[in-house]
């Protein structure tokens, strides 16, 4: 599959994140099979920090995929505040055709990875521990 360019947005970045290690996560993410795109998103605003989408997909627009997947961790970390239970460290969210994956980026609180497969072409439980992984390359 190819995949279309990286997009950044530089403004964005805060001066903690290297744009380097973005795009690698960028890059690894959409390694993983079966991955249609993947961004870094800025968790108190729903800003997409970097992005990347495979070439061939039309119909998926990883801004909007970010803002409510903002609000989507935004309520399970309420509810597990409310809980008082442990941290969020990830969300998973099946859409028909699709699963997205949010992973909170442990060394940024204020950060997550969204990660948005083809439910026919990706296992999740193997997808789930390369996201993992390359959460820890924004450390």
């Amino acid at each position: 599959r190819e995949l279309g360019p990286a997009r950044l947005v530089v403004d964005g970045l805060r001066t903690t994140i290297d744009e380097g290690r973005v795009l690698r996560v960028l890059e690894q993410l959409m390694r993983i099979e079966g991955v249609i795109g993947s961004c870094v998103v800025d968790v108190t605003t729903g800003l997409v920090l970097g992005q990347q989408l495979a070439e061939d997909i039309d119909d998926l627009s990883l801004d909007m995929a970010a803002a409510t997947a903002t609000e989507v961790l935004k309520a399970h970390r309420r509810a597990a505040r409310d809980m008082g239970g442990d941290r969020v460290d990830e969300v998973i969210v099946t859409l028909g055709r699709r699963q997205q994956i949010l992973r909170c980026v442990n060394s940024h609180a204020d950060l997550f990875l969204l990660v948005v497969l083809d439910k026919q072409r990706t296992n999740l439980a193997l997808a789930r521990f390369r996201v993992m992984d390359t959460e820890k390359l924004l450390a």
